[in-house]
């Protein structure tokens, strides 16, 4: 299966932020080695990663209403730490909709892995930095609308800054398509700007605006804004818990509800 092509510019940018990670990484903050480090609920991730041979694994259900009967997404993001500055991560999904005469529809979507490369911390104005190149495979059925039919290579740039109390992630990404534009965009954007802090205890809160900017071909559409938020709950270090809402701000199609969880597997490999 051919790959969509890269430009020189990202290639370039992932072997600097390779070499140079390991000199430009400062020792994390020492915390409690089962504390789960949640990328859920928002579309944003944050630039750090979990400890090296420790699993964490977040999951929820996504109610999406564009249509009389609705959509649901199942979201599974599985992490595993490699080493204090790298991450790899799968991303299956499944996904049930009705029919237009109500049939039950459901399956397993396109597999997604990653990995999260921590560049540096502290820098200026990037304050922590990452780096998340990312590969979407073909493995959902398309004739039942749960994939694109399409390998996809992307990349995204992820920085971090802890702010009163609080921590704001800003991320900006760029995929590339192996189709003819047919299934899905040839080139595709996205940008994300999420908020959290902690309210009282165990209680805390995000909130995030993301944007798909708009796309051109037969599978191409207008730009999409939506807006997140909702509150998170700790059950304990290793186990959080999050509920909330998506707003349609432009062209999403429609507003959804969600509820999640992230949790710390515990060390699976390694010392």
């Amino acid at each position: 299966m051919r790959l969509p092509p890269v430009p020189r510019t990202f290639c370039y940018a992932a072997a600097l932020a390779l070499c140079c990670a390991p000199a430009l990484l400062r020792a994390q903050e020492e915390r409690d080695s089962t504390a789960v480090l949640p990328e859920r609920p928002t579309v944003a991730t944050h630039a750090y990663v979990i400890r090296p041979g420790f699993v964490e694994v977040e999951t929820g259900v996504t109610y999406f209403r564009p249509t009389e009967h609705g959509t649901f997404d199942v979201p599974v993001h599985v992490k595993f730490g490699v080493t204090r500055w790298l991450q790899l991560a799968v991303s299956p999904g499944f996904t049930s909709s009705r029919d237009a005469d109500g049939d039950l529809q459901a399956g397993f979507g396109d597999l997604s892995v990653a990995a999260k490369l921590v560049v540096g911390t502290g820098l200026p104005v990037l304050g922590d930095f990452a780096v998340q190149p990312s590969l979407k495979l073909a493995t959902g059925s398309t004739d039942r609308g749960f994939g694109t039919g399409t390998t996809d290579g992307g990349i995204l740039l992820v920085s971090s800054h802890q702010v009163l109390g609080g921590q704001i992630d800003a991320n900006a990404g760029i995929t590339f398509s192996d189709g003819d534009g047919t299934d899905a965009p040839e080139t595709s954007t996205v940008w994300a700007i999420a908020g959290g802090r902690s309210i009282a205890g165990p209680l805390g809160a995000v909130v995030e605006v993301f944007g798909f900017p708009g796309t051109s071909g037969v599978a191409g559409g207008p730009p999409q804004v939506g807006l997140l938020f909702g509150p998170t709950f700790a059950l304990r270090p290793s186990l959080v818990l999050d509920a909330g809402a998506i707003v349609n701000l432009q062209h999403l199609g429609g507003n959804a509800a969600y509820v999640g969880l992230t949790a710390n597997l515990g060390r699976w490999f390694g010392r």
